[in-house]
Formats: structure tokens, C-alpha cells, sequence
């Protein structure tokens, strides 16, 4: 063995070796050659043999590649997209310019067909309906990535929220709140109107609602915010005909403007909205439910199932819309009526009765059309012989919906024909139980549906 003297620069050649940090300038460094490991001043104490196995690496493959991958839940393998669409969504597809309002109501009727297998899709449930998506309509696809991430998130988010409030909703999911602050600096704007330029803002929106067509339905909103304290006054001080009111203030014949009406008498933005939420994933099923159970003991509650059932064979796409439409009439036999008020809240009316005679007969404000379930065609909004809005492409529950905001509207109390129902309806989607506590039907029906 032997032992020599070597210099810093040796350890900076080293390269292509594991060696240690050069040593500080000016000491003194000594390399040991050995030509037997014998010979180095080291000992072992231990000797221990390690034995690694290899494992081959799975070969892993995304889920969507050029093509779909096969699904492993049943329900995954025969499931497909809506093919029929609200009259916006259809031209919205066609134009490829699916955005806004239109792609929620499309990402809706897309979950509506899923909610039917589940309401927990799991990830890879999603991936494959977005896939769907973007197969069927690649216009639709994302700029950047595999192009299914956003209509996986949307189809996430919907099922999270409905799920929300199908816990939430019991019903405790609106309240009357006071006024909000969006509400509030409306209120201080409109406290400088004065009766010159309220009347100014009156005309205006009469000459905006005249127009055929290209009405600006901004200005119109802004018109109704501005003359809303003069409004309310004179419904509320000075009663006068539904057709004087409707003559003076023309934009209470929109639908959305009817529902603002609404909100801004309550004081809470968005409760049209919330309330056809809480009956669709809440009171509807439950509705349902209770007829099926009590269908052998009532012939009318049978008739409307298995027209239900007709109208869901004829038509399969529309299976949500004919129970949901359905619902709402049943919810009127369920809340035991007499015979002759069963529909004073809605009147559909047969091939061999006339529309326009009911409207005539109205009194208090009610739903009015004709046509099937799922698609009830013609539908409108009537009092006092008065057409107040005729509807174009909705469904019951949002009609019904309306039908109460107008009572707020116009100041007019519940008439006792269907009032069970109004009372039910607000004990449910309003939390107002006050009067819904004091009628026996309505307490039974909801001990029935365990609400």
C-alpha cells in the first residue's frame, strides 16, 4: 500500500467522479493507492444482500382519446343527449353560438337525462357525458385541453347544487328578508321622482311597450325601477280595474317584469327563481309520490297518471316536463277541492271547450290553456276576463309561479276557490305557514308527504 501527497487541483480534475468537496486552500490532501480492498484501513461489520424484484409498469390509457372509451356503468352504455331543445337552444345550436342563458338551458336538459340514472355522477360519469357533448356538437368543445372540461365542471356544479337543495329546502331555503342594498339604492333613486317626471317615465314605457317589435327591454326595466313607488302607490291607495292598471302600466304584461315586480315588493332579488328550484328537486317528487300511493282510491288522480304515462311513450325526451306539468295539477286533487273548484287555479280546457269563454268568466287570477301535458299550448294568465300575458314555450311550474307574483302585483287576495293550494305553494316555496298551519288539508297533505 501506498500513501502519497496530492494537490488541490487533482480533486478539481475529477469530473466524471463522486468525490468529496475540495478542501480548503492551503491544506494538505493524501491519496491512499491500494491494489488489494484488503488494504484499506476500513472494516465491515455487516454484509447484507439486497434483492430488488422489477415490476412491469401497467400501461396506463386516458379514458378519451380519438374515440369513446366503453363504460363500465350500464346506464353509461345506453344513455344519449336530449335531441329536443327549447326553441332559443335549437337556434343557439344552429348558429353555433351556444353562450349565456342558452347554454345553462341546455347544460339543464343534458343533466335532466342524466338525473334519471343518478344524482351523483362520478368523475369519470361526467367525462364521458362531456364527451358526448363535444362528439355530438364539436363546436362546443374547449379552446384549450382534451375540450371537455368546462362542460364537465357545468354538469358538476348543477348536480352539487341540486343536491344542495334537496337538503336545504325543507323548506327553509327562502326567506323574506328586508331590503337588500341593490333595493335600497333604488329606492333613493327613485325618491327624487317627482310627479312631472314620474309621469315622463309613464310615457316613456307606454311608447316602448307599443312597439311591435325592438323593444328595448332595458330601458323598460329601468322605467319600471324608476316609476316603482308611484306604481305601488296608486295599486294600494286607489283601487281601479285590472284593465285601467294594465293600460297605465303596460310592462306588468312581461313575464320578467311581473316577477321583479315581485321581488322588488318583498325585498328579495331571486326568489322567482329559488321557488321553481325548491318544487322541482323538493315538493315535486313528493307529490308524485303521494298520488301514486292514493291513485286505486281516486279516478281522477289515476286519469292524470296514466295520461302522464301516455303523453312520457309518445314522447320520452320530454319525460321531466310531463311530470313536472302533471305535478301541479295533481297537487290541486291532492289538496281535496270540492269538484267544482278543482281547477281554479288551472284550467285546462278539452277540444270541446272554449278558451277564450273561460277567460271571459275569470274573476281572480288564474292559468287558462289547452293542449298535453309537456306541452301545454296555449297557456295564459287571466283575470277579470282580462288576458294579462300569454305564455310562449314554459312549463306549469314557472306559470304558477307567475300566477302568484301577479296577486302580489296587483293587491289582490287569494280567492277561497283553490285557496288550499296558493296556501300550500307559500307554506313550501315561500316559508309563509301562517295560514297554510290553520287549514287541515294542508296539514295533512304535508304529514302524508313527511314535509
Amino acid at each position: 500500500m501506498l500513501i502519497r501527497k496530492a494537490c488541490n487541483a487533482g480533486f478539481a480534475r475529477q469530473e466524471h467522479q463522486s468525490c468529496p468537496d475540495p478542501p480548503p486552500q492551503g491544506e494538505e490532501v493524501y491519496v491512499i493507492d491500494a491494489t488489494d480492498i484488503s488494504e484499506l484501513p476500513v472494516t465491515f461489520n455487516v454484509v447484507e444482500t439486497i434483492s430488488t424484484t422489477k415490476t412491469p409498469i401497467p400501461d396506463v390509457k386516458p379514458v378519451f382519446k380519438s374515440e369513446m372509451a366503453t363504460p363500465d356503468e350500464k346506464w353509461l352504455s345506453s344513455f344519449r343527449l336530449p335531441t329536443k331543445f327549447s326553441p332559443g337552444v335549437t337556434a343557439a345550436l344552429e348558429n353555433k353560438s351556444l353562450t349565456g342563458n342558452t347554454r345553462d338551458e341546455f347544460n339543464r336538459d343534458v343533466c335532466n337525462s342524466i338525473k334519471v340514472h343518478t344524482m351523483n355522477p362520478k368523475k369519470h360519469e361526467r367525462d364521458f357525458v362531456a364527451f358526448r357533448i363535444i362528439t355530438e356538437y364539436p363546436f362546443l368543445a374547449d379552446k384549450i385541453g382534451c375540450g371537455t372540461a368546462s362542460w364537465e365542471q357545468s354538469i358538476k356544479n348543477r348536480f352539487k347544487n341540486q343536491r344542495k337543495l334537496k337538503r336545504k329546502a325543507n323548506p327553509q331555503s327562502i326567506e323574506i328578508a328586508p331590503r337588500t342594498k341593490q333595493t335600497a339604492s333604488e329606492e333613493e333613486a327613485i325618491s327624487g321622482e317627482t310627479g312631472e317626471t314620474c309621469q315622463e317615465h309613464l310615457n316613456a314605457l307606454k311608447k316602448e311597450m307599443a312597439k311591435t317589435k325592438n323593444k328595448n327591454f332595458f330601458l323598460i326595466k329601468e322605467l319600471m325601477v324608476a316609476t316603482f313607488e308611484a306604481r305601488r302607490k296608486h295599486i294600494t291607495t286607489s283601487p281601479t280595474t285590472l284593465h285601467v292598471l294594465l293600460l297605465d302600466y303596460p310592462g306588468l304584461r312581461l313575464v320578467s317584469e311581473l316577477k321583479s315586480e315581485f321581488e322588488r315588493i318583498i325585498g328579495l332579488t331571486g326568489t322567482c327563481r329559488k321557488m321553481m328550484e325548491i318544487y322541482r328537486h323538493y315538493a315535486q317528487a313528493k307529490i308524485l309520490g303521494l298520488a301514486q300511493f292514493k291513485a286505486k282510491k281516486s279516478p281522477a288522480i289515476m286519469q292524470i297518471l296514466h295520461e302522464m304515462d301516455e303523453c312520457i311513450k309518445e314522447d320520452t325526451e320530454k319525460k321531466s316536463d310531463i311530470e313536472e306539468d302533471g305535478s301541479v295539477i295533481l297537487l290541486q286533487m291532492l289538496l281535496k277541492e270540492k269538484s267544482t273548484n278543482v281547477e281554479a287555479i288551472i284550467k285546462l280546457c278539452s277540444d270541446n271547450e272554449s278558451i277564450d269563454d273561460f277567460i271571459q268568466n275569470t274573476i281572480a287570477p288564474m292559468l287558462i290553456g289547452a293542449g298535453q301535458l309537456g306541452s301545454i299550448t296555449p297557456l295564459y294568465l287571466a283575470s277579470e276576463g282580462e288576458i294579462i300575458i300569454k305564455f310562449s314555450n314554459t312549463n306549469l311550474i314557472n306559470a304558477v309561479v307567475v300566477l302568484i307574483t301577479s296577486y302580489y302585483t296587483f293587491n289582490v287576495k287569494y280567492p277561497n276557490k283553490g285557496k288550499n293550494v296558493y296556501c300550500f305553494l307559500e307554506a313550501i316555496l315561500l316559508e309563509k305557514t301562517d295560514e297554510a298551519k290553520r287549514r287541515v288539508a294542508i296539514n295533512r297533505l304535508m304529514q302524508e308527504m313527511d314535509m
